[in-house]
C-alpha cells in the first residue's frame, strides 16, 4: 500500500489534473485532489454523480446489504426515506413530538442514577459499563465523555426501538461505536483480513447488530399475527411508529432481510 501511495504523490506532482484514479486491492478509487474538485463535482448536474449510488455503496460496505439486491433497495429506498422525513419533519407529524417525550421521560428516570457509584459489574448501569469506572471510596473516576454517550443512546434508541431492545440486546450501543469506528475503512471496501483492529471490531459489531434487527422484526411479526414473539422478546410492540411505517413498506413491497436488517441499521447508526 505504501507503494502505490508514493506512485500517486509522484504522480500527482507530475500532473496538473485535480482527480486521478488509485487501485488499491484490485478496486480503482477516483482522488479528488482539491477542495475545488468537490465543488465542481456537487455542482454539476445530478446525473453527474447520484446520491443513490453513494447511498447504496455505503449500505452494501458499510451497513452489510446484499450485493445482489440492488434492485430491491431501488424499489424500496424512497419509501424508507420518506416514513423518516415525514415523522420527523412533516408539520402535521407526530412520530417526533412522541420521539421526543420517550426520550424526556427516559432523560427525567434515569438522570438520578447517571453513575451507580457501584464495584460490580453487574449492578452498574448499562450505559456506565464500556465507559470502564473505577470507584475510590465515595467517589467514582469515568469517563464523561464515554458516560453521556451511552446514557443519550440508551434514552433515545427506544423511542425507535421500542423499551425492550436494549434489554434484549445489551450490547447495542458499544457494537454501533464499533461500527462508527470501523466507518472509513468498511466505507472503502477494505478487506477484513487485513487485521485492522477498527475494521475488525466493526464487522463483529455489525454481525451481532444485524442479527439483532432481524430478530427483532421477526418478533414484530409475530405481533402483528396475534402469535407470541419469538423469543427472547416478550412485548415489542411499543417500537416507534416511524419503525413501524418503514416496516409495512418493507412488505408490501416483498423487501428482502439483506435489504431490511442494513437499511434500519443505517437507522440506528444515524
Amino acid at each position: 500500500m505504501s507503494r502505490a501511495l508514493i506512485d500517486a504523490c509522484a504522480y500527482r506532482q507530475q500532473s496538473a489534473g485535480r482527480v486521478f484514479a488509485l487501485y488499491l486491492f484490485g478496486s480503482k478509487y477516483n482522488i479528488l485532489w482539491t477542495p475545488a474538485s468537490f465543488s465542481a463535482i456537487f455542482k454539476s448536474p445530478s446525473d453527474a454523480i447520484s446520491s443513490v449510488e453513494i447511498r447504496w455503496s455505503l449500505l452494501r460496505n458499510v451497513f452489510g446489504a446484499g450485493a445482489k439486491c440492488k434492485k430491491d433497495y431501488l424499489r424500496i429506498h424512497r419509501s424508507a426515506r420518506a416514513a423518516v422525513e415525514n415523522g420527523l419533519y412533516s408539520p402535521t407529524a407526530t412520530p417526533s413530538s412522541l420521539m421526543m417525550q420517550t426520550t424526556l421521560r427516559g432523560i427525567q428516570e434515569n438522570a438520578p442514577s447517571l453513575v451507580s457509584f457501584s464495584d460490580s459489574v453487574v449492578d452498574q448501569n448499562l450505559w456506565e459499563r464500556t465507559a470502564y469506572p473505577v470507584t475510590r471510596g465515595s467517589a467514582v473516576e469515568i469517563s464523561l465523555s464515554t458516560l453521556i454517550r451511552n446514557f443519550i443512546g440508551h434514552v433515545s434508541l427506544p423511542s425507535l426501538v421500542g423499551s425492550e431492545f436494549l434489554e434484549v440486546y445489551p450490547t447495542t450501543l458499544e457494537d454501533l461505536w464499533h461500527l462508527d469506528g470501523g466507518f472509513k475503512w468498511l466505507a472503502l471496501g477494505v478487506p477484513r483480513w487485513l487485521g485492522i483492529p477498527a475494521l475488525t471490531r466493526a464487522h463483529i459489531g455489525r454481525r451481532r447488530l444485524l442479527d439483532a434487527v432481524r430478530s427483532f422484526h421477526q418478533a414484530l411479526d409475530c405481533v402483528k399475527d396475534d402469535d407470541p414473539p419469538n423469543r427472547p422478546w416478550r412485548d415489542p410492540s411499543d417500537a416507534g411508529r416511524i419503525l413501524k411505517e418503514r416496516r409495512w413498506a418493507y412488505h408490501s413491497r416483498g423487501t428482502p432481510q439483506e435489504v431490511i436488517g442494513p437499511l434500519d441499521l443505517n437507522l440506528l447508526w444515524a
